[in-house]
Formats: structure tokens, C-alpha cells, sequence
């Protein structure tokens, strides 16, 4: 049994050596504009859940973003007329969407989230070394990803809050808090970039997902977007894409395969679509065996100091 136990310390050691080089990433929220307090405990918990659908799928070898005080740095301003902050930086991997509430929020959808990659500008404005701009700009990427983007929630509207999105309750009259994000998040990913000089969504794996064809969006609010467009979920269901224009009251929806698809499409490494280079092989069935095993000792071991 030691034998095993020893096999299984050096796969995990060795599925860890072989782990991606490109990883996932890392979507940070960032409250400090939440001066009143919108964001409770139970409405960040939603935006978590935002996030993971997001992270789970988007991988990227995004740059660190350093800003020099003395030198070239970030100033970011992600909402109008409200504080910038100066000598703004990003670590590695991090996508930050900073996010707050209005009373007089503007949106282009019925739900009143909107969502876009947040201003920003240099110390030292047009004179900042090209090497720091563009990586502000790319971040290594050949898509413009900035740092990432704002949201703004309208205050005055009734969202129904579901702490645990795996399930669907119903909540007639309000709407879908964890839906309203993923629309606004979207903006963010700039999937609007992605139709052609007729108007529609023509990305490669957007039609992959719909039958070999685009999509022809019309215009609302000055943005390009269709209507009752379905997607495909993991347990290959149907349901109306997110980026379809409008959000019902009592209604949820959850990213579909074609939501996916356009993110890519907009130039995100997006998993089931791209390649994630350098993946390490898919164990055989044996080797599973024995990680298994030899984590059950180490539990068992484990059980055992606690009980002494």
C-alpha cells in the first residue's frame, strides 16, 4: 500500500509539473465605488458566480500591468464624473471589473446593467513609452483587453438575488440579478465587435454553433443585437442565448455554447473553442486508481491524527 501512496504523491507532483502554461482568468470585482452599500454580502456572492462562468472557460497569458509613480503609470476611470484612480495596477492574469449603482443608470435593456471596458489614460498621456502603452492596451493579447471593464446596477429596480444559481426559484415581477450581470459582462468582453459590415454575427465559431450561418442583429439603443436566438446549455438543452437583446422579469438564463462562441469570435482564448496549449495528457484509467488510492491514505492518515 506504501507503493501506492508513493505513486500517487509523485503523479500529483507530476500532473503539476505538466500543469498549462496558459491559465485561466482571474476576474477580480472591485467595490470601492459602492459607496451606499448596494453590494451586499448576497449580491457579491452572485457576482462570484458571474465570475465562474466566465473564468471557467476564458484562459489567457494576460500581462502584468505596473504603473511606475515616477514614471509611466495607469490612471483609471471607470465611471464618468466620479474619483480616478491614479497609479492603477493589475497583476498577472486579473481582469478587474469595477462596478457600482445609480438611481439614474442608463442601459440599453430593460434589466438597466451596463457593462463596457472602463476609461483610462497615462501620467505621462501621448508621451508614455509605446512599450507601456501597449501592453496597457494588449496585455500580451492581440484582442484590446485593457485591465477590464465597469458595471453599473440601477438602484430603483426590484432583482430577484439567488445565492445558489444551480437552481431556479420562482420570482415573478423582479429580475434575474445573476442574469442582469452576465448581459453586462458580455458588453465587456466586447462581444459586440464580432458582426460584419452587414450587421451580423458572422464569427467563425458562432456559426459553428449555429448551423453553418451568421446571425442578423438589429439595432437598439446603438447596439447590435438579435432576438430569440438559442443556444445550447452543457446537458445539451436549449435556451435563448444571453447576448439575445432584453431580459423578461421572473426570467433566468445561464451562458450558452454560443455565448462562447462570440466571445472567441471577439478574440478570447475560450475553452471548447480554442486550444489551450500545452495541456497535459488525460491520465489512464490506472493512473486515476492510484491518485485516488493515495489520497484516500492520506485522508485516512489524516482522520486518524485529528481523532488521537
Amino acid at each position: 500500500m506504501h507503493s501506492i501512496k508513493q505513486a500517487a504523491l509523485a503523479g500529483l507532483a507530476s500532473f503539476a509539473l505538466a500543469a498549462p502554461a496558459h491559465a485561466y482568468i482571474d476576474i477580480v470585482f472591485d467595490y470601492r465605488y459602492d459607496t451606499t452599500g448596494y453590494f451586499t454580502d448576497d449580491k457579491r456572492a452572485v457576482l462570484e458566480q458571474v465570475a465562474s462562468a466566465f473564468e471557467s472557460r476564458i484562459f489567457s497569458d494576460l500581462t502584468a500591468v505596473t504603473s511606475d509613480p515616477a514614471g509611466d503609470g495607469l490612471i483609471a476611470m471607470p465611471f464618468f464624473g466620479l474619483t480616478s484612480i491614479r497609479d492603477f495596477s493589475v497583476g498577472q492574469g486579473q481582469f478587474y471589473i469595477f462596478v457600482n449603482s445609480s438611481g439614474t443608470a442608463t442601459a440599453k435593456e430593460s434589466h438597466n446593467v451596463s457593462g463596457g471596458q472602463g476609461g483610462f489614460s497615462y501620467t505621462r498621456g501621448i508621451r508614455g513609452s509605446a512599450e507601456f502603452k501597449d501592453n496597457h492596451l494588449y496585455r500580451g493579447q492581440e484582442v484590446d483587453t485593457r485591465y477590464g471593464g465597469a458595471l453599473t446596477f440601477s438602484s430603483t429596480l426590484d432583482y430577484y438575488v439567488d445565492e445558489d444559481i444551480s437552481t431556479v426559484e420562482s420570482f415573478s415581477g423582479q429580475y434575474d440579478f445573476y442574469t442582469a450581470a452576465l448581459k453586462g459582462m458580455l458588453d465587456i468582453f466586447s462581444v459586440n465587435l464580432t458582426t460584419d459590415a452587414r450587421g451580423r454575427f458572422n464569427g467563425e465559431h458562432l456559426k459553428s454553433q449555429n448551423n453553418g450561418l451568421p446571425v442578423n442583429s438589429q439595432v437598439n439603443g446603438g447596439k447590435r443585437t438579435v432576438g430569440g436566438v438559442m443556444g445550447s446549455l452543457a446537458d445539451g438543452s436549449l435556451q435563448e442565448a444571453v447576448f439575445a437583446f432584453g431580459l423578461a422579469t421572473g426570467e433566468r438564463r445561464y451562458l450558452t455554447e454560443l455565448d462562447y462562441a462570440l466571445i472567441d469570435d471577439a478574440g478570447w482564448d475560450v475553452s471548447g473553442f480554442t486550444e489551450m496549449p500545452n495541456t497535459p495528457p488525460v491520465p489512464e484509467p490506472q493512473t486515476w486508481a492510484m491518485l485516488a488510492a493515495g489520497l484516500g491514505l492520506i485522508g485516512l492518515q489524516a482522520r486518524k491524527k485529528m481523532r488521537g
